[in-house]
């Protein structure tokens, strides 16, 4: 069960859909906690470190890729932006 949801984490990164990742990480890491007080024990709480690094993963991925586009400044240079290459 728990590959399946990491093989959905990492199909949503490939797809740059940032938010919907982070999104599931979100809600694994809350359903792991609920879960972790009545049974799971260690267990759950390694997944809940795992989904939190997963969430944070994802906003790193988002805002990496949204710097990317950013227009390069420099002294007594043209102004270029990098989209009007593209």
């Amino acid at each position: 069960m728990i590959p399946i949801k990491l093989d959905n984490f990492w199909n949503e990164l490939s797809i740059f859909s940032f938010e919907r990742a982070k999104e599931m990480a979100d809600k694994e890491k809350e359903t792991a906690l609920k879960t972790q007080s009545s049974h799971l024990g260690s267990s759950g709480f390694n997944w809940v470190i795992l989904s939190t690094a997963l969430s944070q993963l994802a906003f790193a991925e988002k805002a990496y890729t949204n710097l990317s586009f950013l227009a390069p400044k420099g002294f007594l240079r043209k102004d270029v932006n990098v989209s009007n290459n593209f």
